[in-house]
């Protein structure tokens, strides 16, 4: 078999590559991974637990789809906060959609696994974190620090309240919490962005 030429610094030579060897290559780097992506069942990762601890699946789709913070409230209800699933990248983008939201995980039965699941708020820029407290939900979703009460225990937030802002967002690293310390003071991180803050006392 007729070896290809390849170029070369001067006073160095390489085995040079064949033809097969070169159409080998083409054929894998050509193969279809479509295969490799087709939907199939949710399996959750295994896990490695010490003796005497266990780990159980609380709640997986389709109650929930794209989960990134959840806390819970004094009755056990667990609230995530949720993405649609797309990378929008700038605030303008976000803004004009609102596409993310918090949703409301009982469990109905006590057995441990929630087992319904009901949206507790919507049209939120991008919740990141989540702080049950004194009867409402603490979360920062960019350009505000949140409250969010539900007043006729229907399940959803029908109280907002901008506790303060304005930050500056886009898609990525933005403020996440909020966390209360023992100080009794609420904190969250920062972000890559800019603030103008006023509180709610002005």
């Amino acid at each position: 078999m007729k070896a290809l030429p390849l170029v070369q610094p001067a006073g160095k030579r390489k085995k040079p590559i064949s033809r097969g060897a070169l159409a080998t290559i083409s054929i894998f780097l050509g193969a279809p991974i479509v295969p490799l992506l087709a939907d199939t069942p949710f399996q959750p990762p295994p896990f490695k637990v010490r003796d005497g601890f266990e780990i159980t699946l609380a709640a997986a789709p389709p109650l929930l789809k794209y989960p990134m913070m959840a806390c819970l409230d004094d009755m056990g209800n667990l609230y995530v906060a949720e993405s649609d699933g797309r990378n929008l990248t700038t605030r303008e983008e976000i803004e004009n959609e609102l596409p993310r939201f918090i949703r409301r995980l009982p469990d109905t039965d006590g057995d441990g696994i929630f087992d319904r699941s009901t949206i507790f708020a919507d049209k939120m820029t991008m919740p990141e974190g989540g702080l049950w407290h004194d009867g409402a939900l603490y979360i920062v979703s960019a350009p505000y620090l949140w409250r969010l009460e539900d007043t006729d225990n229907d399940g959803r937030a029908d109280k907002r309240e901008k506790i303060i802002g304005e930050m500056e967002f886009d898609g990525r690293a933005n403020q996440h919490g909020p966390y209360l310390c023992p100080n009794g003071r609420l904190y969250f991180s920062g972000g890559h962005f800019g603030y103008q803050f006023t509180g709610i006392d002005g």
